[in-house]
């Protein structure tokens, strides 16, 4: 059995007068949607908001630098603290051991956390940040809690309140091998109910300085 192919031009020779308007009106719509759909997209992306060359840059270059010298300078050291300045111009020397993460994350912890302080009082440990800022230097922050003198609660018994948040503020030069720093730091005691991430923040009294000088703890003594 033959068969005869017909091809596009003998089927619109084919088909009625009405069928070859609706054929030609079923491309425009096409035509028409496809068009939309893509100027829609156009405006979408256009509508973006784009992060400046520049300050991609300089937000990939600040990642490098904590990248390089975070494997250079992390691990755990003991500090020797000095704090003056204080109310009633007292002064403080104290021990620390604080250790810094790679990632720009840093904890410590002090030895007068648990009532070494005159008057007696409790403090936590404090966590934070730190960001290159020279070749051998970082900056960082942390927060603690300050407890104040104990009070007796009806249900819980006796307890330290809350009383005050403690902001540092250190500048941290390393010597060339990365295994001792000195340190200076304006510490600032804010009250509790402010909060301690706003710079507008005050503190309770004013702030005082301290001067402190960091060792690597090695992991094997002698090495």
């Amino acid at each position: 059995m033959h068969t005869h192919r017909l091809y596009p031009a003998q089927i619109d020779n084919a088909l009625p007068a009405d069928g070859k308007y609706l054929r030609f009106q079923f491309a425009q719509s096409f035509m028409f949607i496809t068009l939309s759909t893509l100027l829609f997209g156009l405006l979408l992306s256009a509508c973006q908001p784009v992060q400046p060359i520049s300050e991609s840059v300089a937000v990939a270059q600040a990642a490098e630098d904590n990248d390089s010298i975070g494997r250079q300078i992390a691990g755990s050291y003991l500090v020797d603290g000095h704090e003056f300045g204080l109310p009633e111009n007292r002064e403080m020397t104290y021990k620390m051991l604080m250790t810094f993460m790679a990632d720009g994350t840093l904890v410590y912890e002090a030895s007068m956390a648990f009532g070494a302080d005159h008057p007696p009082r409790f403090k936590s440990g404090g966590h934070g940040s730190w960001q290159q800022t020279g070749p051998r230097e970082i900056t960082w922050t942390t927060l603690s809690f300050d407890y104040g003198q104990e009070e007796t609660h009806p249900a819980l018994g006796p307890f330290n309140p809350y009383a005050s948040t403690v902001r540092i503020t250190s500048i941290v030069t390393f010597d060339e091998a990365f295994e001792s720093y000195t340190e200076t730091s304006k510490i600032e005691v804010l009250p509790a109910d402010r909060d301690p991430l706003d710079p507008a923040t005050e503190p309770i009294f004013p702030a005082f300085q301290g001067e402190r000088k960091g060792r690597r703890i090695p992991a094997l003594f002698g090495s």
